[in-house]
């Protein structure tokens, strides 16, 4: 007779408490009032050049790191505006240990049901609640990360997004886009949000308030 053995949940006994690496210590959307809420409720650390913790080894090694102790991973841009999503979620896809939360304004750009996105919660300490009862039920837990039966992880060369668009400019049955404008495009229908902590929403600003605009020349 076999016996099969139990497959280990991602969660590895960890407790409640989210990892968090900045280096814009003034982000235009106001994400330091959000995570000091956060932080009320269930443990936030903070690693990086804005804060006292410093780590001073690779990315990937410090995230790895954070990976030992933390279940989850603040994967929060400095900018809250349409379709503006950076490296921070990738990072921790490619770590594969930590669920990353998101609060943008583009969820679609991220593999579905990989992520917490905060902006489906009411407030900052609505979110630490549902993350603190999450770590109670690893099967709920783990089903963040099915999403690794469904999708191949493929690290790109530097230079693929060339051959990407090449391919792309190069295929007949590429359907036409025209931007009449690059800037309404690039900036007015960016459509940027702040978070206002009083207020506990967003609230649109101006696109010179959210990122380091300059006009143009296009």
């Amino acid at each position: 007779m076999t016996t099969q053995t139990a497959k280990q949940s991602y969660l590895n006994n960890r407790q409640a408490r989210v990892a968090s690496m900045v280096s814009n210590c003034y982000s235009q959307n106001n994400r330091e009032d959000y995570i000091e809420r956060l932080n009320t409720v269930i443990p936030v650390t903070r690693v990086g050049y804005c804060s006292r913790n410093k780590c001073p080894k690779t990315r990937f090694e410090c995230l790895n790191e954070l990976a030992d102790t933390h279940p989850y991973y603040l994967a929060f841009e400095n900018s809250l505006c349409d379709d503006y999503v950076t490296e921070k979620y990738a990072n921790v896809i490619l770590n594969s240990r930590m669920i990353p939360i998101v609060y943008s304004k583009s969820p679609n750009l991220y593999i579905p049901n990989s992520f917490i996105d905060a902006n489906q919660f009411l407030s900052p300490e609505d979110l630490g609640q549902f993350l603190i009862q999450l770590v109670k039920n690893t099967t709920a837990y783990d089903s963040y990360f099915k999403w690794k039966d469904e999708y191949e992880l493929i690290v790109p060369d530097e230079n693929d997004y060339l051959c990407e668009l090449c391919k792309k400019l190069n295929n007949p049955k590429e359907p036409y886009k025209v931007y009449e404008s690059m800037k309404k495009w690039l900036y007015k229908d960016a459509k940027c949000q702040r978070w206002i902590s009083k207020l506990n929403k967003t609230e649109d600003i101006p696109v010179d308030e959210t990122m380091d605009y300059e006009e143009p020349w296009f």
